[in-house]
């Protein structure tokens, strides 16, 4: 679109317009059939299409990538949590498990995805032989969880055992890194207990208002120091930069008789500001099983809940619940894990769900099986929908390693769906052949999945578009789902937080070791045409009368669901609309690709009377050069709409006018095109003088009437909505 490199015309000023509007008044007394109109420059710019993403929300794909950084014999990729970024993006973090010259360690990796599951970045942390930095060899860095902060930075946290002056001898920091939206590091940090031999993990992390950064973990203390248990939370309290301000330890309070499970554990923030803590504890003559404590802003204990199924709905007399993953739901909250229950007469573990209301009472508690191949379930992940259910993922045991994903409806726990994926092949042998993912729920209500070397999309419903060797779904509906009786002991799990008083210490770190990962390959839905529009106008829009179509210049570009777009073949066949038997001002032609269409209009001149005109519309221009054309009477119509009410639809016409800062320079005559706008005034204010009358249509049929001297090129056709077409 043409653009001034200055304005030529100066901005107008309300002054400069309300003289205009006098002087409108006062011209179209005495000018029939046209009005002259100019006003108050406002800035416009030039409209284009939203950026595409390379794969459109929509699209359905599986993308694989290198299993691991680097290079070696034993490389495997853990993947831990999977968030979506504010952008749309997708973030993951975990850990590697390189062999690399004679040296094991694990190295802690964060990698951004874009839409299209492509990666768009990753950063790698952690010693080793190919380590740097700080790190020393043989050691291990671990991601557990990521966050999005408000300003759009992660936050990665985690777990180390390398000896870094804090824990020693094997014994584990927290480790956490701040990463920009970019991928640029900001800090990262360890934090360990100097004391003895002590464990401190982290698994969870939130920002407070203030910026703030909250930590929770677990913290374990060989000597049981400070006499509060073996296993215990911890949650340290940072400023934005990594400082630490404060460390709280919550304890369970069942002093040295109780043994919590240091890997096995959750927790999330409440609505009301407080936490909901799990981890699987045993106390002294009792089983491991789940223990839940609802803690107040404050760290108080508002109630507690330990949670064993009966022998008599498992079939089996030491059934637990581990592995149990939190979800926060408006009327309370479900927790998912795994137990064991006599089935197909051996033993089982199963998937487990219960949900509470928001005092912590039972409200149904559920055992899901047969819902992989072999009826065993080691491992559980749950992802919180929008509509508030729950959809899990769980991994085959044993000999299998395909996963099965169901929803579970919050309400009752009935399942919506359920589906298994794995390797073709592996099916039709009568296992799978992918390992278990990390799903998340996205912003437009479909799954995304992270997994060892591969990230996949697919819809809401666990249905997959596509089919691999690779990657296929099989829908699992011999499932059994199974009432449980269980004991809910209430008194359970009396927490409290309260400061901690040993010393928690911090060390900036350097561990970026410069391994990347590698793009695969990927497979995705097959590309369809999701829209056309016209990227360069046909270089004729005016015809006689009976002229022929004339497409010279047109270019219809087509955009398509996976990203990419391409110039579309247009001829004849694909418009409709043209007809140039008789004169026509407006006329839509319409473009057709496919299923998908787009418009553009010409007009078709003709004579109406000999050495007469027909005035058809007004040619305005803005201060960048810009051409629009108004039909005169849909004008005329919209100026009074406009002086009446401005925010009736009909005076959108005139807004577009007033908006773009438009000037008339032009008015059109379907036989002779553009006419000199200054040229009609004179010669209407020559015949006022006169004292004789003035038609507009008779002027343009004059030979004296001057034609608009400028080439005019690329007009937008504006309609009484306010809408531009080319």
């Amino acid at each position: 679109m043409k653009r001034w490199a200055s304005l030529e015309k100066p901005m107008r000023t309300k002054n400069d317009e309300r003289w205009f509007y006098q002087k409108q008044g006062f011209v179209k007394s005495v000018i029939t059939g046209f009005m002259v109109l100019a006003v108050l420059f406002v800035s416009f710019g030039s409209v284009s299409a939203e950026e595409t993403p390379a794969i459109s929300d929509s699209e359905q794909f599986i993308r694989w990538h290198s299993t691991a950084f680097g290079t070696g014999w034993y490389l495997n990729n853990y993947v831990q949590s999977v968030i979506q970024a504010e952008d749309g993006s997708y973030v993951s973090v975990g850990f590697t498990s390189p062999y690399q010259n004679n040296s094991i360690a694990q190295h802690a990796y964060m990698t951004k995805f874009n839409q299209n599951g492509s990666i768009a970045w990753d950063t790698v942390f952690g010693g080793g032989a190919d380590g740097q930095g700080t790190a020393s060899p043989n050691t291990n860095y671990r991601f557990l969880k990521v966050i999005q902060l408000a300003n759009g930075d992660f936050l990665g946290i985690g777990q180390t055992d390398d000896n870094l002056g804090m824990a020693v001898n094997g014994y584990q920091n927290i480790f956490a890194v701040r990463v920009s939206n970019e991928g640029n590091v900001i800090w990262q940090k360890a934090y360990g207990v100097q004391d003895r031999e002590t464990n401190v993990n982290a698994w969870g992390a939130a920002e407070n208002v203030d910026g703030s950064i909250v930590v929770w973990g677990s913290y374990w203390n060989r000597y049981n120091d400070y006499d509060r248990g073996y296993h215990i939370l911890v949650e340290l309290n940072l400023s934005g930069d990594g400082n630490l301000n404060q460390t709280n330890l919550i304890t369970d309070d069942f002093g040295n008789d109780s043994t919590i499970d240091a890997t096995d554990h959750d927790m999330k923030k409440t609505a009301d500001g407080g936490y909901l803590a799990y981890q699987n504890i045993c106390t002294s003559g009792a089983l491991w099983t789940d223990t839940l404590v609802k803690l107040n802003a404050s760290g108080q204990r508002e109630w507690g809940l330990a949670l064993i199924p009966k022998e008599s709905s498992t079939g089996y007399g030491s059934s637990r619940v581990q592995n149990s993953s939190i979800c926060v739901l408006p009327d309370g909250y479900l927790i998912a894990g795994i137990t064991t229950v006599a089935a197909d007469g051996g033993l089982s573990n199963a998937p487990i769900v219960y949900k509470l209301d928001l005092a912590g009472n039972v409200q149904w508690t559920k055992v899901y099986q047969h819902l992989t191949l072999n009826n065993q379930a080691t491992d559980i992940f749950a992802c919180q929908t929008a509509d508030n259910n729950v959809i899990l993922s769980i991994v085959n045991g044993y000999s299998t390693t395909d996963f099965t994903a169901f929803k579970v409806a919050s309400s009752d726990g009935s399942i919506q769906w359920a589906k298994s994926y794995g390797n073709t092949t592996g099916f039709e042998r009568g296992y799978g052949g992918n390992a278990f993912i990390t799903i998340k729920e996205n912003s437009v209500g479909q799954l995304l999945g992270v997994g060892n070397g591969f990230i996949t999309k697919f819809s809401g419903d666990g249905s997959v578009a596509f089919v691999t060797e690779k990657f296929t779904t099989q829908v699992r509906d011999s499932f059994n789902i199974i009432d449980i009786e269980a004991n809910a002991f209430t008194d359970a799990g009396a927490m409290m937080k309260f400061t901690f008083s040993g010393t928690m210490s911090q060390k900036d770190l350097s561990l970026l070791t410069g391994l990347t990962a590698q793009d695969s390959s990927a497979v995705g839905e097959p590309a369809t045409l999701q829209s056309i529009a016209i990227t360069t106008p046909a270089s004729k829009l005016q015809y006689q009368v009976g002229e022929a179509l004339d497409l010279s210049g047109l270019v219809v570009t087509g955009t398509y669901s996976n990203g990419t777009s391409k110039v579309e073949t247009i001829t004849a066949d694909n418009i409709s609309g043209f007809d140039s038997s008789a004169a026509a001002i407006n006329q839509v032609l319409t473009i057709t690709v496919g299923d998908k269409t787009t418009t553009f209009t010409v007009q078709i001149v003709g004579s109406s009377e000999p050495g007469v005109g027909v005035f058809t519309g007004f040619l305005g221009q803005d201060p960048y050069g810009s051409y629009f054309l108004y039909n005169k009477e849909d004008f005329n119509n919209s100026f009074l709409a406009y002086q009446i009410n401005p925010s009736l639809p009909s005076a959108k016409m005139y807004k577009h006018y007033l908006n773009n800062g438009c000037q008339i320079v032009a008015l059109k005559d379907l036989n002779k095109g553009y006419m000199d706008y200054s040229a009609a005034a004179s010669a209407c204010l020559l015949a006022q003088m006169r004292g004789e009358s003035f038609d507009i249509n008779s002027y343009f049929g004059r030979s004296d009437a001057k034609l608009y001297d400028e080439a005019v090129s690329n007009v937008g056709i504006v309609d009484q909505y306010g809408n531009v077409t080319y």
